[in-house]
């Protein structure tokens, strides 16, 4: 006689009850199709329900078959529970709603108290009028460079407005906007301002070890051949910017094909710039004289 089969686990759907004394072709000992609950089914307190794999037990095996995709079982389930839910366990009921704290309300004060403040509050502009801040003026500056050309005595003036702050730098030169002098072609030029050397060691020519002196010099800025006689006839002036200042030096007559830079001599090359410094704009001015046809011829015979 056949062995009695072993105890279903408590998670099997036992198959369906077969006639295995007459076995006939329309039997199937494979899985069986469990009709499946529908959701509404299940207690008040389910959310829902999920599909898990199950064993079944087949007639003729001592072994469960392995977990198929097609043995599946549905398991109700609640928002605390862990699935699928154990046999002969209820699911546990959900836990209450937290209420959440009240929220404290603040009176806000109403009116303050009458009589007079204790504080005094100017009375400001009425609120639909416009508060109009006065422009502040700005203090006229002269342009860094001018140029001017005098038809009468043949003479093109350059007017460098220099920063007298750059009198207590620790810069060795102070160089001025570039400006054209045209021969037959324009040329570049710069005027450059280079401090009283005081000794050799380092810083020894900076504006702030000489005390504001120092020489004038004419640098051209492009590489000019001699075909094109560069030759510059020129005398240099400073002053404060109001018609006060010492009188031209020079004339000094320079190709700048020889030499890319030229000041005056060594006996009057030296200026005392602090003392041209204009105290309300806190500037000095440099001019540049450049002398062309009978004024430069006039001015080197007089030297």
């Amino acid at each position: 006689a056949p062995a009695a089969p072993a105890p279903l686990p408590a998670h099997t759907i036992a198959p369906a009850p077969v006639d295995v004394s007459a076995p006939t072709a329309a039997q199937n000992y494979g899985p069986q199709q469990v009709p499946l609950p529908m959701p509404g089914s299940f207690t008040s307190n389910g959310i829902g329900f999920v599909y898990v794999p199950v064993q079944m037990l087949i007639p003729g095996q001592e072994a469960p078959m392995q977990p198929q995709q097609d043995m599946m079982q549905a398991v109700p389930v609640d928002r605390f529970t862990r699935w699928p839910v154990p046999v002969g366990m209820s699911t546990p009921a959900s836990a209450p709603p937290t209420p959440a704290p009240p929220m404290l309300r603040t009176e806000t004060p109403g009116a303050p108290p009458p009589g007079v403040p204790s504080v005094e509050v100017e009375a400001g502009p009425p609120a639909d009028q416009d508060i109009t801040i006065p422009a502040v003026p700005e203090i006229p500056r002269a342009p860094v460079l001018e140029r001017a050309f005098s038809v009468t005595s043949q003479v093109y003036r350059i007017r460098w407005t220099v920063d007298a702050r750059k009198l207590k730098s620790s810069d060795r030169e102070a160089v001025s906007p570039p400006f054209e002098l045209s021969f037959s072609q324009a040329v570049n030029f710069k005027m450059v301002i280079r401090p009283k050397t005081m000794h050799e060691l380092r810083g020894g020519a900076s504006f702030k070890k000489a005390k504001g002196k120092g020489s004038v010099e004419l640098r051209c800025l492009d590489r000019v051949k001699e075909s094109l006689k560069p030759v510059v006839t020129f005398r240099i002036a400073v002053g404060s910017g109001h018609g006060e200042g010492e009188p031209p030096r020079g004339p000094v007559r320079h190709d700048f094909s020889d030499r890319a830079i030229c000041g005056l001599p060594d006996d009057v090359k030296e200026w005392d710039f602090s003392r041209h410094v204009d105290p309300d704009t806190h500037t000095f001015v440099v001019c540049l004289e450049i002398l062309s046809g009978p004024a430069a011829a006039a001015a080197m015979a007089a030297a």
